[in-house]
């Protein structure tokens, strides 16, 4: 089974990189855990974060440079090449609903605007693992 992965944007410095199973399901681990983490360029959440680098951090620049964000196209760690889902599977990437993305989901996150501009007074960023961390358990299954 191959792995694909996909990129979405966050904000200006994060994305989320989700792995899906060759069938373009969300991979789940054993413990039913949707494989998606926040990252940018330099630090990732995920459990090699400790690590110099990551797959994460490894591949985000390809989805940049290829400018696959936000998109239908999957890249396949192992071959290094871009699948694009098209049909059914477009669509039902279209209707999962994000609930990191939402407006109403703001307050407290790295998208409210006190939050913001507590950040620009203090001169920092928040730490990647302070960025909101999805954990989705309601992506549909294709059949």
């Amino acid at each position: 089974m191959q792995s694909l992965y996909n990129c979405k944007r966050i904000d200006e410095d994060h994305y989320r990189v989700t792995k899906f199973d060759n069938g373009f399901v969300p991979f789940q681990d054993h413990e039913g855990r949707v494989s998606s983490y926040t990252c940018t360029l330099k630090d990732c959440e995920c459990p090699q974060s400790h690590k110099p680098s990551c797959r994460h951090r490894k591949m985000l620049p390809f989805f940049i440079e290829e400018d696959h964000i936000d998109d239908n196209y999957f890249f396949c760690w192992d071959t290094h090449q871009w699948i694009k889902a098209t049909g059914v599977f477009a669509e039902a990437l279209n209707e999962i609903d994000d609930p990191l993305l939402s407006e109403t989901n703001v307050e407290g996150s790295l998208f409210d605007p006190k939050t913001m501009e507590q950040l620009a007074k203090e001169g920092g960023h928040k730490p990647v693992s302070a960025a909101p961390s999805p954990q989705p358990s309601h992506y549909r299954r294709m059949r």
